[in-house]
């Protein structure tokens, strides 16, 4: 019977707007009990829907707390991609500028002639054997117009 008393001085302070959410909140426990007054039947539903919503809302509040965390999630995980291609893209271009170099290199030796069987890549060698050959071609004027007239 006390309960009783304690939970109609409630229900009055509550319709006159003068509880405190400690108060509300027993009073929404009070009538989710099975064993209520049949004179307080009346005010169950209502504080049942009450409840319910609050439940509804600490759901949608926690909903979106987890949909907030999947987005920072989302965006982390972005992140780690974007600077990742990044670095494979660094990677990328520091290996084609290093073959390109080694290349270069391996063409900068690369210049060779085959002189009497041998295969030579000092570029002075080759100028001075070169000289030596195309002087022993050289034919003179003369000769040149004698086998175009057809002599």
């Amino acid at each position: 019977m006390n309960e009783n008393m304690n939970i109609e001085e409630l229900l009055k302070k509550y319709f006159d707007g003068d509880t405190t959410c400690e108060e509300e909140s027993q009073i929404r426990a009070y009538f989710m009990q099975d064993d209520i007054p049949s004179h307080l039947d009346v005010y169950k539903p209502m504080f049942l829907f009450m409840q319910e919503e609050i439940d509804e809302r600490k759901h949608s509040s926690l909903m979106l707390k987890v949909e907030t965390k999947g987005k920072h999630l989302k965006r982390a995980v972005r992140k780690c991609i974007y600077i990742g291609s990044i670095i494979a893209a660094s990677a990328a271009v520091l290996a084609g500028v290093y073959v390109k170099i080694h290349n270069y290199e391996k063409e900068k030796n690369a210049c060779y002639a085959v002189i009497d069987g041998h295969c030579v890549t000092d570029k002075n060698v080759v100028k001075a054997f070169a000289d030596a050959s195309f002087k022993e071609v050289s034919t003179s004027k003369t000769e040149i117009l004698d086998e175009m007239r057809g002599d």
